[in-house]
C-alpha cells in the first residue's frame, strides 16, 4: 500500500549523503513497516503563459465574424473559439472534444462560455484567457511553432526532438533490508529541455525513468491533451498529474510508483548483492542523469580527453 505525504517529510531524505543510513529497534522497524510505503511526487511541468485579454460583451460576440471550418465534426466533437495569443485580432476556431469543454465549464463561470446561431462556442473571460495562455505556452515555452520546420502543422519524428519538453528529476527511496520504506520523486534542475537530449529519446521509459510527459503531434492536439492533464484547472501542470498517463487504468499514481520502486529495488539487489541489515533504515538515490544538449556533452568529452592528456 502506498501513503501519499507532506513534502516536508522528504526534505530530509533529499539532502542525505548516498551512505547514510539509521539503525532502527526491533519495534521502530515493525511501525515503519506497517505504515506501507510514503509516496512523494513533487514540482510543476508546465506553466501556462499569461495572456491580457478583457472580457467581450455578449453584443460583440454575436456580431464576430468567424471563419467556420469546412470539416465534418464527430458526434462527439463541436468548435471552439477564442482569440489568438499572439494576435488579439485575430480569432482561432478549433475542434474540441464534448468532455474536455464539459471540463472547462464545471471549472469556470457559465458567462465564460458563448453559444453562438452557428453553432460555436465562443470562450470569453477567464475560459479564454486559460486555453489561450495554455496555447502560447505550448507554442513557445514548448517550441511547437519552431520545431514545425516545414510548417504542416504537425510535428513528425525528427521535429519533435527538438520540442522544449524534457526535464531533469530526482528519484529517492528509503529502505530496511527488501522492504522500501519511502519514495519521493520531484522535478530537479532544468525544465524545457530538448526532447533530443533526453534518455526517452532513444530509448523506452516507464513512471520512474521518464524525462518527458507524453506528448501530441500538433500544437492543437496538445493543447486539448494539456487542458486534460491540468486536472484542477489551474493552469499548471504537475509532474504527478503528468506520470498519471504512465500508469495502467486500474491503478492509483502514487501506488504505481511505490510497486515500481521496489520491483526496481529487488532487481538491484539480485544483481549488485549488496550486504543488507534488517534494522538498517538506508537511502538511495535513482535519479536518472542530469539532461545534457549536444553542446554540453562535446564540452564534457573535451574536458575528460584534455584531463586525460
Amino acid at each position: 500500500m502506498a501513503v501519499h505525504v507532506d513534502p516536508e517529510r522528504f526534505k530530509h531524505i533529499a539532502s542525505r549523503p548516498l551512505e547514510g543510513s539509521q539503525y532502527l529497534q526491533p519495534k521502530e522497524r515493525e511501525a515503519l513497516l506497517e505504515d506501507g510505503i510514503k509516496t512523494q511526487i513533487q514540482g510543476d511541468v508546465y506553466i501556462q503563459e499569461g495572456v491580457d485579454f478583457k472580457p467581450q460583451s455578449e453584443g460583440a460576440l454575436r456580431a464576430e465574424r468567424l471563419n467556420k471550418p469546412k470539416m465534418q465534426l464527430g458526434k462527439n466533437e463541436l468548435f471552439v473559439a477564442f482569440r489568438n495569443p499572439d494576435n488579439d485580432k485575430e480569432t482561432l476556431v478549433i475542434v474540441m472534444d464534448k468532455e474536455t469543454l464539459n471540463e472547462l465549464q464545471s471549472q469556470f463561470s457559465k458567462k465564460d462560455f458563448f453559444e453562438r446561431e452557428d453553432g460555436i462556442v465562443r470562450l470569453n473571460g477567464e475560459s479564454e484567457r486559460y486555453v489561450a495562455g495554455w496555447l502560447k505556452e505550448i507554442n513557445h515555452n514548448r517550441g511547437y511553432v519552431k520545431a514545425d520546420t516545414n510548417k504542416d502543422g504537425l510535428i513528425d519524428e525528427n521535429e519533435e526532438k527538438s520540442l522544449n519538453i524534457g526535464f531533469d528529476r530526482k528519484s529517492v527511496y528509503e529502505y530496511l533490508g527488501e522492504d522500501v520504506t519511502s519514495v519521493g520523486t520531484s522535478l530537479q534542475g532544468r525544465k524545457y529541455q530538448a526532447y533530443g537530449d533526453t534518455f526517452n529519446a532513444n530509448n523506452s521509459v516507464d513512471i520512474v525513468t521518464t524525462q518527458a510527459l507524453k506528448f501530441k503531434s500538433s500544437a492543437y492536439a496538445e493543447l486539448l491533451h494539456t487542458i486534460k492533464m491540468d486536472d484542477n484547472k489551474d493552469g499548471k501542470v504537475t509532474l504527478e498529474e503528468g506520470l498519471k498517463e504512465f500508469v495502467p487504468k486500474n491503478k492509483e499514481t502514487h501506488e504505481y510508483l511505490a510497486q515500481k520502486i521496489r520491483q526496481a529495488h529487488l532487481e538491484w539487489i539480485h544483481l549488485k548483492d549488496p550486504v543488507l541489515e534488517p534494522n538498517r533504515l538506508a537511502y538511495r538515490d535513482i535519479s536518472m542523469p542530469e539532461i545534457l544538449s549536444k553542446e554540453e556533452r562535446e564540452k564534457e568529452l573535451q574536458k575528460m580527453i584534455m584531463q586525460q592528456g
